[in-house]
């Protein structure tokens, strides 16, 4: 009997991804549905109840996607961007999500004009997320390996001239391995880290200090850099560089 009990508990188990994925599967058919209709409060509700269905580590970007088309035809700007953002984070060269972030940025209120990156910089930024850190560790110890060898033939060849080209190769791609070394390295903080944020109130002053008095207004919508966390207040950077405190209520990490 015992056993009877354990195959129909273990058979439960085995079947019950599949429940959860015809769930949200049909949560999301129903959502767009809804959305199509033009009843996007509706949608979003589905939405949200599509993703409480599925593992973090799982999120959809198409999820996070039509949930903040959905939340941008609703007027709520700031839930819009913060999904967009984390639908950006899951498929970084989708071009879609980027369109759709940029032109819910541009309806952001005040006048918090970002600093440009040094060209370097962006260009190292985007190179990041071409690939996942697992590829980019792959191609790192690949090449090191290749440097590696190229050492050994310097070490053990007889023959002079494959020495010097074993000797020189070798340290040139154990060098160059560090490269894919640092981009694996900032691509899994950048997955498993995050210090962004979003400012879900319509606005709120930039405190100078937790008690202190507002140097000037930010608005819905707003990306912070969260610096510090004390109590109910977060230290945060703005992407002009501006450095200042909201509370933590008021806005959704990324």
């Amino acid at each position: 009997m015992n056993r009877f009990f354990q195959i129909i508990l273990l058979s439960f188990f085995m079947v019950l991804p599949f429940i959860s994925e015809a769930s949200w599967e049909q949560k999301k058919k129903q959502a767009d549905e809804a959305f199509q209709s033009g009843k996007f409060s509706e949608a979003i509700k589905i939405y949200e109840e599509s993703l409480s269905l599925i593992p973090e580590e799982n999120n959809s970007p198409e999820l996070h996607f039509n949930l903040g088309n959905a939340f941008y035809k609703s007027n709520q700007l700031g839930s819009a961007i913060l999904h967009y953002e984390k639908a950006l984070i899951l498929s970084p060269k989708d071009n879609d999500i980027f369109k759709n972030l940029h032109i819910a940025k541009e309806e952001i209120k005040g006048d918090v004009i970002p600093i440009r990156p040094f060209v370097l910089v962006k260009w190292w930024n985007r190179l990041k997320t071409f690939l996942p850190s697992h590829i980019w560790a792959f191609i790192g110890i690949a090449i090191l390996w290749l440097g590696i060898m190229g050492i050994l033939i310097w070490m053990f060849s007889k023959n002079r001239q494959w020495k010097k080209k074993g000797f020189f190769t070798g340290l040139i791609l154990i060098f160059l391995s560090i490269i894919p070394f640092l981009l694996s390295f900032g691509k899994m903080t950048m997955e498993s880290y995050h210090n962004r944020a979003i400012l879900m109130e319509k606005e709120t002053p930039l405190r100078n200090s937790p008690d202190g008095t507002g140097d000037f207004v930010i608005y819905e919508g707003t990306e912070l850099e969260i610096l510090d966390q004390i109590g109910e207040w977060a230290k945060v950077r703005l992407l002009n560089s501006d450095v200042g405190w909201v509370k933590k209520k008021e806005m959704e990490k990324i």
